[in-house]
């Protein structure tokens, strides 16, 4: 996926295991930025620094997301999102891991002893349907290369 991205870009496709680490980085950064959209600035002082890094002044509705995948990366994500008061969908295949991370909100194979927030619920084993997809802000893709088949 990164080297489609740096090819549009008019680059070279990174080679070996450089690639991964950019767009981890990249996701990381995305990630960042959802959670900064949702500071407020109260103090006047601090307003020249949200204009100048085109964050807004005034605290915005909390996204939809939806991340696709309950692995460690998948949980991760989901973690950092529902941390930052988004309203987050963690998806899996099994129905074990639905039922069980919506019953304890923790993950039963990843991250045994966190307890995530409250803001994030497990749908599955289905993949969502079109209307389900359609209401959310942000889809996030976390679904392991080997799991994809």
């Amino acid at each position: 996926m990164f080297s489609i991205l740096r090819r549009s870009a008019g680059h070279q496709a990174l080679p070996g295991p450089l690639a991964p680490r950019l767009f981890l980085t990249a996701t990381r950064l995305f990630c960042s930025r959802l959670a900064l959209n949702d500071i407020s600035f109260p103090s006047s002082s601090l307003r020249p620094l949200a204009a100048k890094f085109d964050m807004p002044s005034s605290p915005k509705p909390k996204s939809k997301v939806l991340v696709l995948g309950a692995g460690n990366f998948g949980s991760c994500l989901a973690d950092h999102l529902g941390d930052s008061d988004h309203e987050v969908y963690i998806w899996s295949r099994h129905a074990s891991f639905v039922k069980h991370f919506n019953t304890h909100h923790r993950n039963p194979d990843y991250l045994k002893d966190h307890v995530f927030s409250s803001n994030i619920h497990a749908v599955g084993p289905e993949i969502p349907d079109k209307e389900k997809i359609q209401e959310m802000d942000v889809v996030l893709f976390a679904i392991p290369t080997q799991g994809v088949r």
